[in-house]
């Protein structure tokens, strides 16, 4: 045991020596046209070692008390890579939250620094997990602002994988919501999932906030989440992370142009000449006496988004699933 402490802390020490480290680039891009929208910067260490997981180089990181070393390092490489290869789009970089006050870090993103690699603050988006507890709200609160004052983006990334990612948010005011890819993994056939983004879906269109859902895998989920109007998209399906620039997934690229066309198919004239009766379905109606509970389960059975409730044969009003659970 004590020999395998020992190596590892040996190869890590080389990690950070001789800056052993690989960035892979992994494509964000629009469920709306299907058009690169930015890249995240993923870091790995060395082949045929236990760190070239991030996760297990990073946690030993934070047991060697050397996180700040290892993310400069990672940060430090994503961007030459990224000027190198020429990439186009915004550039997603990983950010442990209690570390973007620290003096060292804000010297890493002045706009001279950045002016080296040919990079604008507009570019680049910080991600930061909800995972990691944040020590000084009110202090991140004032660093966030500074960031975003000189035109950086912000993300929380891993929405839905927490438990208490909405304080964050409401706190940091963040231009891009990520979801989980937890809350992604087969949505098109699970309710509850697709209940939670499409409320999450209205809330960032109100709040004018970006979502990004990660970890896509299947059609079936990409076409749930075009569906609900999800702003932004990345996962395996659409294209694996890469230490190179890759061509464009045609097949995906295809799949979304499609279904946008679809979703907009009807020109002007039609629209006009197209009947109320058409576009519409017969439901049933609710009397003001119903009890909330029959009107929950006629809102999960017929899978409606709304409900008249009439009396006497006179429409009094409409009763809708998203005010009804908002008022619950």
């Amino acid at each position: 045991m004590v020999v395998k402490i020992f190596d590892d802390s040996a190869c890590f020490e080389s990690i950070l020596t001789e800056r052993n480290v690989q960035t892979v680039f992994q494509p964000i891009i629009s469920l709306k046209n299907g058009e690169i929208y930015g890249y995240e910067a993923l870091c790995r260490g060395p082949a045929q070692t236990k760190f070239v997981n991030p996760e297990v180089l990073f946690e030993f990181a934070t047991e060697q008390q050397r996180l700040w070393e290892l993310e400069f390092l990672c940060r430090t490489t994503a961007l030459e890579r990224y000027a190198n290869l020429q990439l186009e789009g915004k550039l997603f970089l990983n950010v442990n939250p209690n570390i973007m006050s620290d003096i060292r870090f804000r010297e890493g993103f002045t706009k001279d620094y950045l002016s080296q690699f040919s990079i604008d603050p507009d570019a680049i988006v910080f991600e930061i997990t909800e995972k990691e507890a944040i020590r000084h709200i009110a202090h991140f609160q004032q660093t966030v602002d500074h960031y975003k004052n000189q035109q950086y983006r912000v993300a929380i990334d891993d929405v839905g994988s927490g438990y208490s990612g909405l304080n964050i948010i409401t706190d940091v005011h963040p231009h891009f919501l990520k979801l989980d890819m937890h809350l992604i993994r087969n949505i098109d056939h699970d309710e509850t999932k697709q209940s939670l983004v499409k409320s999450l879906v209205d809330f960032a269109n109100l709040a004018n906030i970006f979502i990004i859902a990660e970890g896509i895998e299947t059609t079936a989920e990409l076409l749930t989440l075009i569906k609900f109007g999800i702003h932004y998209g990345q996962g395996y399906l659409i294209q694996r992370p890469s230490p190179q620039k890759e061509p464009r997934n045609e097949e995906v690229h295809t799949i979304i142009i499609r279904e946008n066309e679809q979703k907009s198919n009807l020109e002007p004239t039609q629209i006009i000449s197209t009947s109320v009766e058409q576009i519409t379905k017969a439901t049933p109606t609710v009397q003001p006496t119903t009890v909330i509970k029959e009107v929950a389960t006629i809102f999960k059975s017929l899978l409606v988004d709304g409900l008249c409730v009439e009396k006497d044969g006179k429409i009094l009003g409409v009763v809708s699933k998203q005010r009804l659970y908002a008022a619950l």
